[in-house]
């Protein structure tokens, strides 16, 4: 690490050493932000807000269905063979209103949680994202700037 300094600071006579510690300081910033949450940020911004929430909530439904579809065997395999209720009485029309009002209550429900839980989601992604991307252009115009005077 002290050989990354002497490198970096050996050509910078005549400018001031606290400029350049800050902008080393923002580059192992921006380093760590890019291997930590900047791969997942990256691939969350790259679809459209909209796809992305759509996505998710897909899984989320898909989840949600096969939970559903579980415990309703569960509830009449029960219903079945612990309490031994005719499989044919348990069917009818009102019973399959009833598991199909429930599921689809459960389905709009998880469907509002996980639109706003992925749209924040996606705002965070793409606020740190942009936040990223505005540091690093002033650091690259920083940058220039420098090797305009060094030039001149």
């Amino acid at each position: 690490m002290s050989d990354f300094f002497y490198l970096v600071f050996k050509h910078a006579k005549g400018r001031d050493w606290v400029e350049d510690l800050k902008k080393v300081r923002t580059m192992i910033n921006l380093a760590i932000y890019d291997k930590q949450e900047g791969i997942k940020d990256r691939e969350i911004t790259s679809l459209f807000r909209r796809d992305y929430i759509y996505r998710k909530n897909l899984d989320i439904r898909l989840g949600v269905v096969l939970a559903l579809i579980l415990l309703i065997v569960i509830y009449y395999a029960n219903q079945v063979f612990v309490k031994e209720v005719n499989i044919f009485e348990l069917f009818g029309r009102d019973e399959l209103v009833r598991i199909g009002t429930f599921s689809l209550i459960v389905l709009i429900i998880f469907s509002i949680i996980g639109t706003i839980v992925n749209g924040a989601s996606y705002d965070a992604a793409e606020e740190r994202y942009e936040r990223y991307e505005n540091i690093l252009s002033k650091l690259h115009s920083q940058g220039d700037k420098d090797n305009g005077t060094k030039e001149a």
